[in-house]
């Protein structure tokens, strides 16, 4: 519930950006379009190389078979606490003390990792970043290709079902989950799982992020990208 409603938030704010935008004089708009957008994971990433397309599905699909199989481990545990007549969320049940030193130290490395990658931050920051690419490519004078809204819209699919719901879910059900956990290294081992998880979208820490995203005339483009590498989403100044 707390995942679908902060996805329902996520479209009310990212709507009223785009909304916000599309109701400003053109000048203003056209203000609104000569700044750059930085892409916050590879979803967010609007190069359209053929590689670089394919990526970004098997990560997704990747992530989502993943997140599917340790939901899987959430409902197999309740439905054995509601066969033993207990109630759905009951605490490291058989576990004792153990169980819920594993709950305790679970949930707090849940907010340390919720805090230290900004999660309020980071969703204020794709609120505006989408809704300011769709005001761009919904914009009648800007005539974006149906091909590029198609894509669009998968992407940002992509990046709101992995790092809203999926993480929000996994947020949740984690600590549930490690406290009826019975030895020490598969309570380890089950953390790192769950991160890896919910990082699998993030540019590797040796890779730079991509170029920001340019959507309006007058920006400087690096010389040193290829054709295969051009964004096609974004409006590039003639060289």
């Amino acid at each position: 519930v707390a995942s679908l409603l902060a996805l329902f938030y996520f479209f009310v704010l990212a709507l009223r950006t785009y909304r916000k935008i599309q109701k400003q004089y053109e000048e203003d708009r056209e203000e609104i379009y000569s700044h750059t957008l930085t892409p916050d994971n590879i979803y967010q990433d609007l190069s359209v190389g053929p590689f670089k397309l394919h990526q970004r599905v098997l990560v997704f699909v990747s992530q989502y078979i993943l997140f599917t199989i340790y939901d899987s481990a959430f409902l197999d545990i309740e439905l054995k606490l509601q066969e033993q007549g207990l109630d759905q969320f009951t605490i490291s049940r058989g576990n004792g003390w153990q169980g819920w030193v594993y709950y305790v130290t679970a949930t707090m490395i849940m907010m340390v990792y919720v805090t230290n990658n900004g999660f309020s931050k980071s969703f204020k920051d794709s609120t505006k970043f989408w809704g300011t690419i769709m005001a761009f490519h919904w914009d009648p004078k800007n005539e974006s290709p149906y091909s590029n809204r198609l894509l669009i819209t998968a992407l940002l699919f992509f990046d709101t079902t992995v790092n809203i719901q999926m993480t929000i879910v996994i947020v949740v059900i984690v600590p549930f989950i490690l406290s009826f956990g019975e030895e020490p290294v598969n309570f380890v081992l089950n953390l790192v799982a769950v991160l890896y998880i919910v990082e699998l979208d993030d540019f590797p820490p040796a890779q730079h992020k991509p170029d920001p995203v340019y959507l309006h005339d007058g920006t400087s483009e690096p010389d040193d990208r290829t054709q295969e590498d051009e964004d096609v989403f974004n409006e590039h100044p003639e060289r």
